[in-house]
Protein backbone atom coordinates (compact mmCIF):
# COMPACT_ATOMS: atom_id res chain seq x y z
CA UNK A 1 0.00 0.00 0.00
CA UNK A 2 1.29 3.24 -1.00
CA UNK A 3 2.40 5.85 2.19
CA UNK A 4 -0.61 8.51 2.63
CA UNK A 5 0.10 11.85 3.11
CA UNK A 6 0.39 13.34 6.61
CA UNK A 7 -2.84 14.87 7.70
CA UNK A 8 -3.10 17.76 9.52
CA UNK A 9 -3.43 16.02 13.10
CA UNK A 10 -0.23 13.97 12.80
CA UNK A 11 2.54 15.59 14.71
CA UNK A 12 5.28 15.18 13.28
CA UNK A 13 4.40 18.24 10.82
CA UNK A 14 3.81 20.64 13.29
CA UNK A 15 6.71 21.57 15.09
CA UNK A 16 6.71 22.86 18.77
CA UNK A 17 3.56 23.40 20.77
CA UNK A 18 3.34 26.97 22.41
CA UNK A 19 4.03 25.24 25.68
CA UNK A 20 7.16 23.48 24.60
CA UNK A 21 8.52 26.71 23.12
CA UNK A 22 7.55 28.62 26.14
CA UNK A 23 9.52 26.12 28.53
CA UNK A 24 12.39 26.30 26.55
CA UNK A 25 12.85 29.83 26.19
CA UNK A 26 12.44 30.59 29.71
CA UNK A 27 15.45 27.87 30.18
CA UNK A 28 17.36 29.73 28.22
CA UNK A 29 16.55 32.95 29.75
CA UNK A 30 17.35 31.17 33.14
CA UNK A 31 20.67 30.36 32.18
CA UNK A 32 21.48 33.27 30.63
CA UNK A 33 20.43 35.39 33.69
CA UNK A 34 22.97 32.87 35.75
CA UNK A 35 25.55 33.29 33.80
CA UNK A 36 25.81 36.44 33.12
CA UNK A 37 27.03 37.68 36.63
CA UNK A 38 29.90 35.60 36.04
CA UNK A 39 30.39 37.08 32.31
CA UNK A 40 30.54 40.49 33.66
CA UNK A 41 32.90 39.65 36.20
CA UNK A 42 35.33 37.75 34.14
CA UNK A 43 35.37 40.86 31.77
CA UNK A 44 35.92 43.36 34.58
CA UNK A 45 39.16 40.75 35.30
CA UNK A 46 39.81 40.74 32.00
CA UNK A 47 39.93 44.89 31.48
CA UNK A 48 42.03 44.86 35.07
CA UNK A 49 44.76 43.03 33.34
CA UNK A 50 44.71 44.31 30.09
CA UNK A 51 45.75 47.96 32.48
CA UNK A 52 47.98 46.09 34.70
CA UNK A 53 49.86 44.52 31.80
CA UNK A 54 49.61 48.74 29.68
CA UNK A 55 51.44 50.37 32.83
CA UNK A 56 54.08 47.46 33.03
CA UNK A 57 54.91 47.97 29.01
CA UNK A 58 54.80 51.49 29.90
CA UNK A 59 56.81 51.38 32.88
CA UNK A 60 59.72 49.52 30.78
CA UNK A 61 59.67 51.97 28.05
CA UNK A 62 59.68 54.43 30.69
CA UNK A 63 63.10 52.72 31.88
CA UNK A 64 64.36 52.65 28.25
CA UNK A 65 63.92 56.21 27.36
CA UNK A 66 65.30 57.62 30.86
CA UNK A 67 68.13 55.11 30.01
CA UNK A 68 68.88 56.07 26.54
CA UNK A 69 68.08 60.33 26.70
CA UNK A 70 69.93 59.88 29.98
CA UNK A 71 67.14 62.06 31.69
CA UNK A 72 65.40 62.02 34.57
CA UNK A 73 61.71 61.44 33.43
CA UNK A 74 58.14 61.43 35.37
CA UNK A 75 55.02 59.34 35.36
CA UNK A 76 52.25 61.53 36.30
CA UNK A 77 48.42 60.55 36.71
CA UNK A 78 45.59 62.11 34.52
CA UNK A 79 42.06 63.29 35.85
CA UNK A 80 39.97 64.24 33.19
CA UNK A 81 37.73 61.09 33.12
CA UNK A 82 34.33 60.53 34.82
CA UNK A 83 35.35 58.29 37.32
CA UNK A 84 38.16 59.96 38.72
CA UNK A 85 38.53 60.72 42.67
CA UNK A 86 40.17 63.70 44.35
CA UNK A 87 42.46 61.64 46.23
CA UNK A 88 46.03 62.00 45.18
CA UNK A 89 46.70 58.13 45.03
CA UNK A 90 44.30 58.06 41.89
CA UNK A 91 45.36 57.30 38.99
CA UNK A 92 42.02 55.81 37.33
CA UNK A 93 42.16 58.36 34.37
CA UNK A 94 45.40 57.05 33.35
CA UNK A 95 48.95 58.25 32.70
CA UNK A 96 50.97 60.38 30.90
CA UNK A 97 55.00 60.62 30.89
CA UNK A 98 56.76 63.31 31.19
CA UNK A 99 60.82 64.89 30.80
CA UNK A 100 61.23 65.97 34.16
CA UNK A 101 63.49 68.78 32.86
CA UNK A 102 61.60 70.28 29.77
CA UNK A 103 57.63 69.07 30.98
CA UNK A 104 57.23 67.73 27.44
CA UNK A 105 55.13 65.19 27.09
CA UNK A 106 56.57 61.95 25.88
CA UNK A 107 52.93 60.00 26.20
CA UNK A 108 50.24 59.60 27.16
CA UNK A 109 48.01 56.30 28.11
CA UNK A 110 44.52 57.06 29.27
CA UNK A 111 41.61 54.20 30.96
CA UNK A 112 39.36 53.98 28.92
CA UNK A 113 37.25 51.83 31.65
CA UNK A 114 36.14 52.69 34.86
CA UNK A 115 38.56 50.47 36.70
CA UNK A 116 40.21 51.58 40.21
CA UNK A 117 43.72 52.40 39.74
CA UNK A 118 46.18 53.96 42.97
CA UNK A 119 50.08 54.42 43.09
CA UNK A 120 50.52 54.56 46.99
CA UNK A 121 52.65 57.48 47.01
CA UNK A 122 50.50 61.19 46.23
CA UNK A 123 53.54 62.19 43.98
CA UNK A 124 54.46 61.57 40.20
CA UNK A 125 56.77 58.63 39.98
CA UNK A 126 60.29 59.32 38.71
CA UNK A 127 62.13 57.31 37.08
CA UNK A 128 66.08 58.59 37.12
CA UNK A 129 68.09 58.85 34.04
CA UNK A 130 69.52 55.21 35.08
CA UNK A 131 66.50 53.94 34.64
CA UNK A 132 65.80 53.47 38.00
CA UNK A 133 61.69 53.49 38.96
CA UNK A 134 60.82 55.30 42.23
CA UNK A 135 61.45 54.18 45.79
CA UNK A 136 61.16 50.59 47.72
CA UNK A 137 57.17 50.36 48.80
CA UNK A 138 55.80 52.15 46.19
CA UNK A 139 53.05 50.15 45.06
CA UNK A 140 50.50 49.76 42.45
CA UNK A 141 46.52 48.45 42.81
CA UNK A 142 44.00 47.97 39.95
CA UNK A 143 40.67 46.54 40.20
CA UNK A 144 37.81 46.61 38.70
CA UNK A 145 34.82 49.21 39.55
CA UNK A 146 35.23 52.42 41.40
Amino acid sequence: MPHSPPTPCDRSTHGWSLPELLAVLSLIAIGTQAALPTWYDWQARMQALAVRDQLMMDLQAARVQARQQARALSLQALSDCAWHTPSPTDWSCGWQLVDAHSQRTLFTTPVNQPLQVRFTQSQPLVISERGDLGQVGERWTIQAGN
